[in-house]
């Protein structure tokens, strides 16, 4: 990318949906081996959601430490104001549209959280699971003999 290594670069990403799994992994790479760049990533909905392989994709964002996180009205408003090209008056009320979606988008960002906070649902039901230590009475070995 021809960056300068000495510097440290903030990249805010605006997606349409959000990466795949495989668009996931390659992010993860790119991330870890662009030592001296943070990615941000915004997405305005979820592709493809309800699909494990997805959500793993959607985990694997943020255990690699990269904020994957729902647009909401000021990333809609950043977007519209930096990326649109304004060159003649659109056919709708910009600033009803914008509240409309930051307001739509509040169960997108709560479906998040919870594929987010599954891979450490998951991890507390595995390590519950584990039964290390002193078994309980009815597991004693007398009950074996």
């Amino acid at each position: 990318m021809g960056l300068d290594k000495t510097q440290c670069y903030e990249v805010t990403c605006y997606l349409t949906w959000s990466p795949c799994p495989t668009c996931a992994q390659k992010l993860v790479a790119f991330t870890k081996a662009q030592v001296h760049l943070n990615l941000r990533i915004f997405a305005s909905r979820l592709y493809y959601h309800w699909r494990s392989s997805h959500k793993k994709g959607l985990q694997l964002l943020w255990e690699s430490q990269i904020p994957m996180e729902v647009m909401g009205l000021p990333e809609f408003t950043d977007c519209w104001e930096n990326f649109v090209d304004h060159g003649k008056p659109p056919p709708f009320n910009p600033s009803e549209k914008l509240q409309e979606l930051g307001e739509r988008s509040r169960s997108i960002k709560r479906r998040l959280e919870k594929i987010k906070s599954r891979g450490v649902d998951n991890l507390e039901t595995d390590l519950r699971s584990l039964q290390l230590g002193p078994g309980s009475p009815s597991s004693s070995r007398s009950d074996w003999r």
